[in-house]
């Protein structure tokens, strides 16, 4: 790739970038670029890149849950974590 063929990122480029990022929020540089080389505007991915961070056009990040599935064994009410088949033994707790 040559710089040559590549388009300064003018109002008009800044414009589309701007329309792309609102209609692909999930998408980064590499994403927006590919959508641009796609519909046949050639961008320097750098200069991309920097335009992007300077003008705060962040990606979304995907949504992901909580890294911890469910409560624990004693926080559970629904009876799950009670074992019926052996009874819970009683501690006596001493100190001497």
């Amino acid at each position: 790739m040559t710089v040559g063929k590549h388009q300064p990122i003018d109002d008009q480029m800044a414009a589309e970038i701007r329309r792309l990022h609102k209609k692909y929020p999930k998408l980064g540089h590499h994403g927006i670029a590919e959508v641009l080389r796609s519909e046949g505007c050639e961008v320097d991915p750098a200069e991309l890149e920097q335009f992007m961070r300077h003008n705060r056009l962040n990606a979304d990040k995907p949504w992901r849950p909580w890294h911890l599935a469910g409560l624990p064994r004693w926080m559970d009410f629904t009876g799950g974590a009670i074992r019926v088949d052996q009874p819970r033994k009683r501690f006596r707790w001493r100190i001497w």
